[in-house]
């Protein structure tokens, strides 16, 4: 199950964007890495208490990497797990590469890597959970959620994932440009119409994403913590501008700032990134 699933439902159906409140930039996005800091360390401690190390779902993307870095410089042990259809995937590659310095850094992290082939049995052992809650029927890429918790299940009851942020602060490439969601329009401006791609985006929130997360995350018996979903950092992501999120070139800015303020290595900020759900494939973009 989410932990703390329908408090966080509730402030995903309530959240408002450009909530602005007067403060300098800097100042919000000062905030914003404290709130995540706050919220990793509750995180922590948490599971700590019923196991003797923190297991996350690691992309080797700016988003686990923040999660990753934060834990291990509030002193906590993490083991960490990596999904990907080949061994060139992006995911695998990045990810390794970032474990490997920690770890000839004498951090004290694991790292688990799980090389993934798609297979017809598995979507269907996927989509017969799920329609089981889902009256709609089948849902795509189902899998990868499947594969990823079926995996992790003998290492651990207790798992970080980094869902939600995406949503909160423009993270998908549609953010830059929603010509192709179907909420487009074109009599609107390009900040209207990324405004409406976030509200889009943010609707999908539970049913495509946490829903299905939180079917296979009972079906597997694993707790599933959400550190970006924690009450705080939501608050804090309310008070961006939509500029101030995302522009021609970036997405997800003040995530990129937060990130450089933990030291996070320019080609992990910048690189491409596919998400969970791409994980089996390398040419999908997200």
């Amino acid at each position: 199950m989410i932990i703390d699933k329908d408090r966080l439902y509730e402030r995903i159906k309530h959240h408002k964007f450009s909530n602005l409140n007067g403060e300098p930039l800097e100042k919000r996005v000062n905030d914003l890495n404290s709130a995540i800091d706050d919220s990793i360390y509750k995180t922590g401690n948490s599971i700590l208490r019923k196991q003797d190390r923190i297991h996350l779902a690691y992309s080797g993307g700016v988003d686990s990497t923040i999660v990753l870095t934060t834990l291990i410089n509030l002193g906590f042990p993490v083991t960490i797990h990596t999904i990907a259809g080949e061994e060139t995937h992006p995911d695998m590659t990045y990810a390794s590469k970032f474990a490997s310095e920690l770890i000839n850094g004498g951090k004290n992290i694991l790292h688990k890597r799980y090389l993934i082939k798609e297979s017809q049995e598995n979507i269907e052992k996927a989509n017969q959970i799920l329609e089981a809650e889902f009256e709609e029927g089948k849902i795509n890429k189902s899998e990868n959620y499947y594969e990823l918790l079926n995996t992790i299940k003998p290492s651990t009851s207790n798992l970080v994932c980094c869902d939600c942020i995406d949503e909160l602060l423009g993270g998908y490439y549609a953010h830059i440009d929603p010509s192709n969601l179907p909420i487009y329009n074109r009599t609107k401006t390009l900040e209207e119409n990324r405004e409406s791609a976030l509200n889009y985006f943010m609707d999908g929130l539970i049913p495509n994403h946490l829903r299905i997360l939180d079917i296979f995350s009972k079906h597997f018996g694993i707790n599933i913590w959400l550190p970006y979903g924690d009450e705080k950092v939501m608050k804090a992501a309310e008070n961006f501008s939509i500029n101030e999120l995302v522009d021609n070139e970036n997405r997800k800015k003040p995530i990129s700032a937060v990130a450089r303020i933990k030291n996070i290595p320019e080609s992990i900020i910048n690189r491409r990134k596919y998400g969970l759900v791409c994980a089996l494939d390398k040419n999908r973009k997200k």
